[in-house]
């Protein structure tokens, strides 16, 4: 009779762990951002080579639609360099550009889309064949909602989220005011994600973006010393310009314009 010896036993069990903690390099492409006042999801790739999305597809609820899938053959021919992002337009105003698309070219979106609740996940072809009941086949999850308030229809994949490693918990929604302006994924990259893990950005109560600080309504030392603390330390605070999450001139010259145009 064939016996299994120790050592071969453990060299198996060792083969197995290995097998299921090995990182799924396709779960670097991440949702990023969501801009909520003009419908724009950012899809970026934090990893070191780029992603061909050939296959991928997206999966999205609201409080009235589940399981709204774009189509098989949406984004062959797609990539996403290292570094480097696609912008989903849901208003279907996508401007020119290779990294920009409207989401009715793609497939259906579930409605309400805005300050939720919403959730949508990213699938890959793993193997070559797409199993949206798949966990390792799901590449990344988001979702939000007012208040952070749970909705079952909206919640359709997000147990299937928290099993794939990649959501907290499937009743944990970012929050959102009703009148927030975007979410972003700070700090980003990571696989397993939770609402803590974004900053929603709410209206400003300054006159213009450079009123950073009180007292608002007044331009003064103040701003600008926040200002500088928050681009020196990347805080969003000093984040005034696209890209988002890039601290560049780009924000130094909006703080400028916004400083020297003064408060009405």
């Amino acid at each position: 009779m064939h016996r299994t010896t120790v050592p071969t036993l453990m060299t198996l069990i060792a083969g197995c762990t290995a097998f299921a903690g090995t990182p799924i390099p396709e779960r670097e492409v991440q949702f990023r951002s969501i801009d909520l006042e003009n419908n724009v999801i950012e899809i970026h790739n934090f990893g070191a080579a780029a992603h061909a999305l050939d296959g991928w597809r997206f999966c999205t609820h609201s409080n009235a639609q589940a399981r709204r899938y774009t189509g098989a053959a949406a984004l062959n021919g797609v990539s996403i360099p290292s570094g480097g992002s696609i912008f989903l337009y849901v208003n279907n105003d996508a401007p020119a550009g290779a990294e920009n698309f409207n989401v009715a070219d793609l497939g259906n979106f579930a409605n309400n889309f805005g300050q939720g609740p919403f959730a949508a996940q990213l699938f890959w072809p793993n193997g070559g064949s797409l199993s949206f009941g798949a966990i390792e086949d799901m590449v990344d999850h988001v979702q939000w909602s007012v208040g952070g308030v749970g909705n079952p229809i909206a919640q359709t994949r997000s147990q299937q989220a928290v099993n794939a490693g990649l959501w907290s918990a499937a009743n944990a929604f970012i929050v959102t005011s009703g009148n927030s302006e975007s979410i972003d994924l700070v700090p980003m990259g990571g696989e397993l994600h939770a609402p803590a893990d974004y900053l929603v950005t709410e209206p400003s109560p300054g006159c213009n973006p450079a009123d950073i600080a009180a007292p608002f309504g007044v331009l003064d030392l103040a701003d600008i010393g926040a200002f500088v603390q928050g681009f020196t330390t990347q805080d969003p605070i000093a984040d005034l310009a696209a890209p988002a999450g890039v601290f560049d001139l780009q924000d130094v010259q909006a703080f400028v314009v916004g400083f020297t145009g003064g408060c009405p």
